[in-house]
């Protein structure tokens, strides 16, 4: 059963490069993140209550240094920069077209630092508490989102974060614990 949690993003109708933003796709109230892949636009994220459900056994743990793989809408920064045992919240994000869409309308905080780089070849320069790999997109990242891109994660973060959290997960409730 869902909890009706939701973190509604406030992010207008735009287009960049792949990426564009579709505010009120559904019902004129949820916001829609698509990448255009091969020949098609895709919905890659959007700010619902199965999402914010699916992001939120994350959430409730979340403490210190937190690595997030993909901006996406940035769903998930208000949260925890409202929440005072989050210290540092550092997000690696791809595509500049999608920090250039998002990045404008998320929280005015100091403890965000986006980078623009590639979650698969970056190297952490400290650990983190808690990680959340929220950049799985189908299909360039494979076929199983709990298989190849979460052995190639762990593989390549289990050194630096203490607990890590995968999307879309095995239970839609809770996110899959990684580690």
């Amino acid at each position: 059963m869902m909890s009706e949690l939701r973190y509604k993003v406030n992010i207008p109708n735009g287009v960049s490069g792949n990426y564009k933003v579709v505010d009120g796709k559904f019902d004129g109230d949820h916001t829609v993140l698509y990448q255009y892949i091969n020949g098609a636009w895709m919905n890659i994220m959007e700010d619902t209550e199965e999402e914010a459900d699916q992001a939120s056994a994350f959430l409730s743990t979340a403490t210190g240094d937190v690595l997030l793989a993909g901006l996406g809408l940035g769903m998930v920064l208000k949260p925890l920069v409202k929440n005072p045992k989050v210290s540092s919240i550092t997000v690696i994000e791809k595509y500049q077209e999608v920090i250039d869409l998002v990045s404008p309308h998320t929280p005015s905080s100091n403890k965000i630092k986006i980078i623009n780089d590639d979650i698969y070849t970056w190297t952490p320069d400290k650990k983190y508490d808690v990680a959340w790999f929220d950049s799985y997109i189908y299909p360039m990242d494979g076929e199983d989102p709990l298989g190849t891109y979460l052995v190639d994660m762990t593989h390549k973060y289990k050194s630096f974060v203490g607990t890590a959290y995968f999307w879309p997960g095995g239970s839609k409730l809770t996110g899959h614990l990684g580690w």
